[in-house]
């Protein structure tokens, strides 16, 4: 099962993935998200977009999320972003 690592510094994210993902691995395509302490106050969701859809996912406490299936169903480019909502007033943003 591919896994893409996820690093999170402070606005800097970058993913590798351990394997080439294929088009059409729905199910089959994980995370793993490493934040660094400027997103401790931040509940963090992940958006994933292709060329068709774009879909959102909150990190879960343990930082392993599956990718959504609908950013995997056609060949294309996969982009990743990151957003956090302050835990204490809600307000969204980056650290």
């Amino acid at each position: 099962m591919p896994n893409i690592a996820i690093n999170i510094r402070e606005q800097t994210l970058t993913a590798v993935p351990d394997k080439p993902l294929v088009a059409r691995s729905v199910g089959e395509v994980t995370c793993t998200v490493t934040l660094d302490d400027s997103w401790a106050d931040y509940t963090v969701a992940l958006i994933f977009a292709s060329g068709k859809s774009q879909k959102s996912a909150l990190m879960p406490d343990n930082g392993v999320l599956t990718v959504p299936w609908e950013v995997l169903d056609r060949p294309g480019y996969l982009w990743i972003s990151a957003v956090g909502r302050d835990r204490k007033s809600g307000s969204a943003g980056m650290p």
